[in-house]
C-alpha cells in the first residue's frame, strides 16, 4: 500500500491511494504480489479485485474478488480466483447455491485450515486457482469428494419446463 504522510486528511489519503491503484491497474495482471500491494483496487487474471477494510470479514468472490486489505497471503488471491473460475463454469445461481452458501456456512461454523479447505467447493477453488498447499494438507478423500460433488453440480438443471396456458 501507498506510504504517504500521516498528516494527510483521510479523504486525501484515500484519494492518493486510489489514484495510485488506477495508475497501476492492469486487468491482465498475473502477479499475486501486485494484488497484495494494491490499496483499494487491482485486477488478477481478468478479474477485478476490490480491497475491503472490514475487520473480521474474510475475502470472497462473486465474479469480482473482494479481498480484505489486511490479507497478505498470495494463496488467498489464487483461491479466490479459483472461485471465479467456478462461477464462470456453472453460472451465478449454481455458484450461489453450491459454492457460496456452503462456503459461508463453513466459515461461520468456524472451520479453518484443512477442515475448511478440504470441503469439495473449497478444494475445487484451490485446484482452479493453482494453490499449492503443503503435502498432506487436505483430508485424504478431498480430491474424490470434489470431483463427485462438482460433477453433480454441473449436471443439475434449474431450468423449468415452459408450459402454455390452456
Amino acid at each position: 500500500p501507498l506510504q504517504t504522510s500521516p498528516q494527510l486528511p483521510p479523504l486525501q489519503q484515500f484519494g492518493a491511494e486510489l489514484y495510485q491503484d488506477v495508475v497501476n491497474f492492469n486487468i491482465n495482471n498475473t502477479s499475486e504480489e501486485k494484488v497484495i500491494e494494491s490499496n483499494w483496487v487491482s485486477a488478477y487474471k481478468g478479474k477485478v479485485v476490490i480491497r475491503h477494510p472490514f475487520e473480521g470479514l474474510s475475502s470472497m468472490s462473486l465474479g469480482v474478488i473482494f479481498l480484505n486489505r489486511n490479507e497478505e497471503d498470495q494463496k488467498t488471491v489464487k483461491h479466490e480466483y479459483g472461485h471465479c473460475v467456478q462461477l464462470d463454469e456453472v453460472g451465478m445461481l449454481k455458484y450461489l447455491v453450491f459454492v457460496a452458501a456452503p462456503s459461508v456456512k463453513g466459515y461461520w461454523a468456524g472451520l479453518s485450515g484443512p477442515a475448511y479447505y478440504s470441503q469439495p467447493w473449497e478444494y475445487g477453488a484451490d485446484m482452479y486457482g493453482g494453490v499449492d498447499r503443503d503435502e498432506g494438507y487436505y483430508e485424504d478423500s478431498s480430491l474424490v469428494n470434489h470431483l463427485m460433488y462438482w460433477d453433480t453440480v454441473k449436471k443439475i438443471s434449474f431450468k423449468s419446463p415452459i408450459r402454455k396456458w390452456p
